[in-house]
């Protein structure tokens, strides 16, 4: 757990220190996959909070209204008795169940792409594993996600495209501080 907590600092606070990107590279390589899922689910979880926070504030007309659903609507499909069967809490927990699950797909996405790009890019230097590209474009993003949740609070969604530039714009520029791998 102690090497998951300085990957984490490392990876956050260090820019073009060479011994230091150094020893960040020699945790990746050792680190457990688990610790790696551990912090994906953890950056998925605080780039989605921005989004699930709203919702825990929505009354039942608001969230209706936001659906696009007519009083009458609302009958019919079965929300006003939801609603008054006490089912409001649920649906929301399920809307968010879906926002979180939403940000894992995109997350997946760019951490993909970004690791395979990164390849491409590493081809005319010693060449990452896969772990060490993930772990790197991982290990970044902790300090980019906490900046970017203080802007989601105020421009919900628009949050996430600035983390994936941020992201890709600072792992591209620490690997090629790293020539030799």
């Amino acid at each position: 757990m102690r090497d998951y907590f300085a990957a984490v600092t490392l990876g956050a606070f260090t820019w073009k220190d060479e011994a230091r990107l150094a020893r960040l590279f020699a945790l990746l390589q050792a680190m457990k996959a688990r610790f790696l899922a551990l912090h994906f689910f953890a950056l998925s979880l605080g780039l989605a909070f921005p989004l699930m926070l709203p919702l825990t504030r929505l009354s039942p007309r608001d969230y209706m209204s936001r659906a696009g659903l007519s009083e009458e609507a609302a009958r019919d499909s079965g929300f006003t008795a939801l609603v008054e069967a006490g089912g409001f809490p649920s649906l929301i927990m399920r809307t968010m169940g879906v926002f979180f699950v939403f940000i894992l797909i995109i997350q997946l996405m760019c951490y993909g792409t970004a690791a395979f790009f990164l390849k491409v890019s590493r081809m005319q230097y010693a060449p990452f594993s896969l772990r060490e590209r993930l772990g790197l474009l991982l290990f970044t993003s902790t300090l980019p996600c906490i900046l970017c949740v203080g802007i989601g609070f105020f421009i919900p969604t628009l949050h996430i495209i600035v983390f994936y530039l941020i992201i890709i714009a600072w792992s591209f520029q620490r690997s090629k501080l790293c020539r030799n791998g």
